[in-house]
């Protein structure tokens, strides 16, 4: 109803890049905390301004200004257009329904994945707990001085390729974790990053972080900073912060050799 030309879409964007970046021009139309918002409060207020003083006021005007069979007409051809009541109850019933089927769907595959997960983990430990009852040590705790030592380490990567049996750290963590760490992280594929999720499926395996942690609670565990760290957190800027994490988790946080 109004000309486009030389108007502001407030609602427009520009669309996530693959460092996790987006834009809008409004902060009420950014969907992320972390998005650029283009405009300043002031200029979202000059345009909402211009919206309701000059563009809602001329259409207002171009519709008074013309008979009034012009608006019944209008209005007669827009009522074939509008659903009945009955068809309305009919769509919102369809979509309610696929709204809970989705749900449900994304439900069993969260369950299947927790499950695969799951049976990892028990599988590996289990593998780890009888090296060690071979070793003499029969407790039903894995000892971590037991995991450490070098001669174990090779004893146990030996017995695996012996069995042909291969130990990935994508195993005991959910399949989108390694795409939101870069997301989250604002970095690309590679040995910082596959570092990093050996030391948290390490965490997995040793029982120090729970089986049915989601992707977005595990990136939460590689942001939280111990007290050592305060200081860097507050003198460094989010994407410095950000990076300064993962780093630590690639590099400093303990990881089985076992898992590659």
């Amino acid at each position: 109803l109004a000309p486009a030309e030389g108007l502001v879409l407030l609602n427009a964007g520009f669309a996530r890049n693959a460092n996790g970046q987006a834009a809008a021009i409004t902060a009420e139309a950014a969907g992320h905390a972390d998005d650029d918002v283009l405009m300043t409060p002031l200029e979202e207020e000059l345009c909402e301004r211009f919206l309701v003083d000059s563009i809602r006021t001329k259409v207002l005007e171009d519709w008074q200004a013309h008979d009034s069979k012009l608006v019944s007409d209008w209005l007669q051809l827009a009522s074939r257009y509008k659903p009945s009541e009955e068809l309305n109850d009919e769509w919102k019933s369809l979509a309610d329904h696929h709204i809970k089927l989705n749900e449900q769907e994304e439900e069993d595959k969260a369950n299947k994945e927790r499950a695969r997960i799951a049976h990892s983990v028990n599988k590996f430990r289990s593998f780890l707990l009888k090296m060690q009852a071979e070793s003499g040590n029969d407790s039903a705790e894995l000892s971590q001085d037991w995991l450490e030592d070098p001669s174990i380490q090779q004893h146990m990567r030996l017995r695996l390729l012996r069995e042909k049996d291969s130990v990935q750290h994508k195993v005991f963590l959910p399949n989108s974790i390694s795409t939101d760490v870069v997301m989250r992280f604002g970095t690309v594929p590679g040995r910082e990053v596959s570092e990093a999720l050996r030391a948290l499926a390490t965490q997995v395996v040793l029982g120090k972080l729970p089986m049915d942690l989601t992707p977005q609670q595990l990136i939460d565990v590689m942001m939280l900073e111990d007290s050592s760290h305060q200081k860097i957190a507050s003198d460094e800027d989010e994407d410095m912060l950000r990076r300064s994490r993962l780093r630590r988790w690639a590099y400093e946080q303990p990881k089985l050799k076992l898992i590659k």
